[in-house]
């Protein structure tokens, strides 16, 4: 509830005024929302030492939950709010802080008695002479997706070790988060995203730092250098536990899973029936017979994590064939398909592979079994082949099999192909560079201290690239710490399109980032 009442706080600080800031239209009789006439002490007053503020409203107003929609930066006292006709009480026990410029934010919390028209109010006063009108902006992106992160609160802290912000702010749809009314001095920014809404940095929670102060001084301060939220490093658990039908369960972790051991309702699962998607995720081959209910254990010498999962009362029978992604490979890589189960049998006399030009048999190639894969090696393919899959053809180690299937498959030639040569000489660290295509993954390669790395057979079109500064050299990105103040590691996207065009090797140079400077 505390993050939904903060949402109005990065519009009210770009407005210097403090009477009505915005208006939400509340009907076809009244669409106003209730005017102060009168404020006391008065609107960006100094010396202020009351600790209460009488509003007076231009029509007869209600509060709307005082307790969640009233804020106070910096957050030394708690308001409390009460209204009798048109006028409207705000109270705090709490001692001010001197010399220090304070701002209440009305988050709608002022509406009309007829309408419920509303809208946002910000005031402003100071309890020494003048009002503070420093102001600060810092932009805050997602260390992994490299993108702006939204709706995330900024928080200006007195010390390197306080967890409580002095100012608080929040960012806008890009991450942008900006602070005004600042008084000057030295001062520690921290991203988090206050899942808890105690306005407060608190375990689990993600975040982002600078590690060096800012200086707030008399100019305006805009921070191009953004802030880094990261996700902080958890505790080693299983987070996903998935059925396949008819024969496959789907792993998958927050951490590397390479070197732990699996048991299914007590049994240990051997190497065969295990497949590893990626480090952290894997396919484990198991036929559920009669069982409805599973539990999976996981152990290493770290951790040791068990996890749940009951099956559905109707799940399919049928082996699914999962073809080449796009239906299409190079010219020099085998055909793949992958089913649901462990495959027991490939029934030959039960599979005719086509020539796409002419619908003639293709009668050699080889086939290889290994695990839920089935791969073929056409001999003298032509432009494509179309395999036909009669019903049980493939048997899985459940005993079921798959349903009468065609499969068109595109066999790319070379010169419909291109690649990129990548030089990263200008990096000394070890990398991984991922080649993107429409914002999505489509290669990933570990540099393993190369200072060329080469993307082949890809199909014509845009690519980008990211860089992932690999310190530790584990071919995985790795989140930061807040606690020791280490960063997550550094990913460099490159947002220039590099086109790649059919039997054309295209070369291109990888800088590391302006910004690398390790401070932030």
């Amino acid at each position: 509830m505390f993050r939904s009442a903060i949402n109005f706080i990065l519009f009210c600080f770009l407005v210097a005024s403090c009477a009505q800031v915005g208006t939400i239209s509340g009907g076809e009789v009244d669409e106003s929302a209730p005017i102060i006439q009168r404020m006391t002490p008065e609107d960006k007053g100094t010396n202020v030492t009351t600790n209460a503020i009488e509003l007076e409203f231009d029509e007869f107003i209600q509060l709307n939950n005082p307790s969640q929609t009233i804020q106070v930066i910096p957050p030394d006292f708690k308001v409390d709010a009460s209204v009798k006709g048109k006028n409207v009480s705000l109270k705090w026990s709490e001692a001010m802080q001197p010399n220090t410029t304070y701002s209440i934010f009305l988050n709608k919390t002022i509406l009309d008695i007829t309408e419920n028209n509303d809208s946002i109010m910000q005031l402003v006063f100071s309890t020494g002479a003048y009002i503070d009108s420093l102001s600060y902006t810092c932009f805050v992106k997602d260390a992994m997706k490299q993108s702006g992160v939204k709706k995330c609160l900024v928080g200006l802290f007195s010390d390197k070790d306080s967890l409580k912000p002095m100012y608080f702010s929040q960012t806008n749809e890009v991450g942008k988060a900006t602070f005004s009314y600042l008084k000057s001095g030295n001062f520690f920014v921290r991203a988090f995203d206050d899942v808890d809404g105690n306005l407060s940095i608190s375990r689990g929670e993600s975040v982002g730092f600078k590690k060096e102060p800012i200086s707030i001084d008399d100019t305006l301060h805009i921070d191009s250098i953004p802030i880094l939220l990261f996700k902080p490093i958890l505790k080693p658990k299983i987070t996903s536990f998935t059925f396949q039908s008819p024969g496959t369960f789907v792993v998958g972790a927050n951490h590397s899973l390479a070197e732990a051991s699996f048991t299914l309702n007590g049994s240990q699962i051997a190497g065969e029936n295990m497949l590893f998607i990626t480090k952290d995720s894997l396919q484990i081959f198991h036929n559920p017979i009669d069982e409805k209910s599973f539990m999976l254990t996981t152990a290493s010498h770290d951790f040791i994590d068990s996890i749940k999962l009951r099956l559905p009362n109707s799940s399919t029978k049928t082996l699914q064939i999962i073809s080449p992604s796009g239906n299409s490979v190079p010219f020099n890589e085998l055909i793949a398909f992958q089913v649901n189960d462990k495959i027991s049998y490939l029934d030959t006399a039960k599979l005719r592979i086509l020539n796409a030009d002419d619908s003639s048999r293709v009668l050699n190639y080889t086939f290889k079994l290994e695990k839920n894969t089935i791969t073929f090696d056409i001999k003298n393919a032509k432009t494509g082949v179309i395999f036909e899959f009669e019903p049980q053809a493939i048997v899985g180690a459940t005993q079921f099999t798959n349903k009468k299937t065609n499969i068109p498959v595109t066999i790319l030639k070379e010169k419909e192909l291109g690649s990129v040569i990548v030089d990263v000489s200008a990096f000394n660290q070890p990398l991984i560079i991922e080649l993107l295509k429409d914002g999505k993954k489509v290669k990933s390669i570990a540099s393993q201290g190369k200072k060329q790395v080469d993307f082949k057979n890809l199909n014509p079109g845009q690519y980008t690239f990211k860089v992932v500064i690999d310190d530790n050299g584990n071919e995985l990105w790795d989140t930061g710490n807040f606690e020791a103040k280490r960063f997550p590691e550094e990913i460099i996207s490159y947002s220039e399109p590099t086109v790649v065009r059919a039997n054309w090797e295209i070369s291109v140079t990888l800088a590391p980032s302006t910004n690398a400077d390790g401070k932030r």
